[in-house]
This record gives structure tokens, C-alpha cells and sequence, in this order.
């Protein structure tokens, strides 16, 4: 009887050594998952803080870019002010030189009706204020057709400025999106990983919240890969209008030069 005792007795140790490594066992892999969980979050804690901190830098680069690009529209308007005031300039000189040859040629005629005093030179003299005023008169019909013609590559800049601020904008908000959507894919990755490892994960309601972050996830990759895809075609179509604006503007700067090398012959 006695050995039998000790049999269940023994039994029933050896049965508590089995729980007790069991529990050991089980505690020791829980606390392994929490080491991970934790490790998890600190590392999520940190990419979200790092996108942060790159998200505040990006705006402070787009608020300097955005500084620059006001300073180069202003430079740009004076600049074209400028060529438009020194056009008008040249053109008030010319008519003011047509209005002295109009007025000196009305003196010859006076002069010419109160005497017959050298005649001859007074008509040569009028001849001669005949041929500069014909040239003063092509010559403003020039700088009026080189005023117009600036006036269309203003425009074509201002037109082109106006194109590429919009294209920056869009850009900007094509960024903007993108960088959400990384965002968001990085969030939705470090969620699923965390979910993957927390304790009782085998149970339905943890599955179906697995599959909703995969499923989530998954759809946040085509968004952005349908993104980057359209961003690709837009910019192939950004360049092929970028090269038949230039094309424009290369025959209005033609059309200048040679309104120019017309007036210097």
C-alpha cells in the first residue's frame, strides 16, 4: 500500500512539474511576444515621428521654394516692364523727331513764300528732310511691329509662368497625396505586424482583423502604384506641351531678331 501511495504520489508531483514547466513555458513565449509587441511599437513610434518630422522640413522647403518663385515672378515683371518703358521711349523719340522734321519743313515753306532768296538750297534742304522723315516713318512702323511682338512674348511668358506654377501646385498635391498614402501603408504595415504577434492571436475575431488590415493595406499599394502610374503619363504629356511652347516662343524671339537686324541695316 505503502509503495502504491508513493506511486500516485510521485504521479501526482511529477503531474505538477509537467504544469508547472507548461505554464513556465507558456509565460516564457508570452513574455517573448511582449518584448516583440513592444519592440513593434517603439519602431513605430519612431517611423511615425521621423515622417513627421520630414512632412514639417518638406513644408518649410516648399514655403522657401514658393519665396523664391514670388522674388523670380517679380524680377520677371520688372524686367519685362522695363523693355516695354525703354520701347516706348524709342518710339515717343522717333515721332518727337518726325514732329521737328514736319515743323522745320512748314519754316522752309514760309520761308520759300516770303523770298526767292536761294530757293534751290531750301528745296534741296526740304528733300532732304522728305527722305529722313520717309525713314523716320519705317522706322516706326518697325518699332511699333517690335513693341507688338513683345508684347506677345510677355504674354507667352506670363502664359508659360502661369502653366508652370499650376504644374508645381499639381505637383504639389500629387505629393501631398502620395506621401499620405505612404504614410498610411507604413501605419497599416506596422499595425498588421503588431496584430501578427500579440497574444491569442489564433482566435476568429483577430483573424478577421488581420485579413481588414491586408485587405486595407493592399488596397492603399494599388492606389498609390494606380498613382505613380498616372503621374508617369502626365508627365509625358508635361512634355510634349513644354516642347511645342518652347517651338512658339522660339519663332516670336526670331521674329524679333530679325525686326532687330532689320533696324541696324
Amino acid at each position: 500500500k505503502n509503495g502504491d501511495l508513493k506511486s500516485v504520489n510521485d504521479l501526482a508531483k511529477e503531474g505538477a512539474r509537467k504544469n508547472d514547466r507548461l505554464v513556465a513555458n507558456l509565460a516564457n513565449q508570452i513574455e517573448v511576444k511582449n518584448r516583440y509587441l513592444q519592440e513593434l511599437e517603439c519602431k513605430y513610434s519612431e517611423t511615425t515621428a521621423s515622417l513627421e518630422k520630414m512632412m514639417g522640413q518638406r513644408e518649410q522647403l516648399l514655403q522657401s521654394y514658393n519665396e523664391e518663385i514670388s522674388k523670380m515672378q517679380q524680377l520677371a515683371r520688372r524686367h519685362s516692364q522695363k523693355i516695354i518703358d525703354e520701347n516706348q521711349k524709342l518710339r515717343s523719340d522717333l515721332e518727337a523727331k518726325m514732329n521737328d522734321l514736319d515743323v522745320r519743313s512748314k519754316q522752309l515753306d514760309e520761308i520759300a513764300a516770303k523770298s526767292d532768296y536761294d530757293r534751290r538750297s531750301l528745296e534741296q534742304e526740304k528733300q532732304k528732310n522728305a527722305i529722313k522723315s520717309s525713314h523716320l516713318k519705317l522706322a516706326t512702323l518697325e518699332q511699333q511691329k517690335a513693341d507688338e511682338n513683345v508684347l506677345k512674348l510677355v504674354e507667352e511668358q506670363k502664359r508659360e509662368k502661369h502653366a508652370a506654377l499650376k504644374k508645381i501646385l499639381m505637383l504639389e498635391q500629387q505629393l501631398d497625396a502620395k506621401q499620405k498614402l505612404e504614410l498610411e501603408i507604413q501605419q497599416l504595415k506596422g499595425k498588421l505586424k503588431v496584430m501578427e504577434h500579440m497574444p491569442g492571436d489564433e482566435d476568429s475575431a483577430s483573424k478577421n482583423k488581420i485579413n481588414e488590415l491586408s485587405e486595407a493595406l493592399q488596397e492603399k499599394i494599388d492606389e498609390l502604384d494606380g498613382m505613380e502610374s498616372l503621374n508617369q503619363t502626365l508627365v509625358i504629356k508635361e512634355s510634349k506641351s513644354n516642347i511645342e511652347l518652347q517651338e512658339a516662343r522660339k519663332e516670336l524671339e526670331n521674329g524679333l531678331l530679325d525686326l532687330s537686324g532689320g533696324q541696324t541695316h
